[in-house]
C-alpha cells in the first residue's frame, strides 16, 4: 500500500483507519461503563524509548551492562527471576525497553499532577 499510495498518502489512510478503529473501542469500553483519563499508543512508547534511557536516575535505578553485544537490565538485584534484555545484539529493542518508558511517562504524569 504504501508504495501505491506514497508515504504522505498512506500516512493519511493510517491515521484515519487507526482514529476509526480507536473510536469503535472508546465506543465499546463505554458501553461497559469503562472511561480512561488518558490514551497510550504502543508507537509512542516506542518512540519514548531513547529519551527514556538518557533518564537522569536511569543508572541509579537500574544496573546495564552489555553481555554477547546485548544491553541488558540487572533485574535479578530487584527480585526477578532473571535479567531482562533491552536490546538485543542485532541492535533490535524486546517488549521490555517500551515498557520502561511507558512506565517512566506514567510516573512523570503523576508527579505533573
Amino acid at each position: 500500500m504504501r508504495s501505491l499510495l506514497g508515504a504522505a498518502g498512506f500516512e493519511q489512510v493510517l491515521e484515519l483507519a487507526l482514529g476509526a478503529m480507536l473510536a469503535d473501542i472508546r465506543a465499546d469500553l463505554a458501553e461497559f461503563g469503562v472511561e480512561f483519563d488518558h490514551w497510550y499508543s504502543s508507537a509512542s512508547s516506542r518512540a519514548a524509548v531513547p529519551s527514556s534511557m538518557r533518564w537522569p536516575n536511569w543508572r541509579r535505578a537500574v544496573r546495564c551492562t552489555t553481555r554477547t553485544g546485548q544491553l541488558v537490565v540487572s533485574a535479578r538485584q530487584y527480585g526477578d527471576d532473571e535479567d531482562r534484555v533491552l536490546v538485543r545484539a542485532n541492535g533490535q529493542r524486546t517488549y521490555f525497553a517500551p515498557d520502561i518508558a511507558y512506565h517512566l511517562q506514567k510516573r512523570e504524569r503523576a508527579l505533573r499532577g
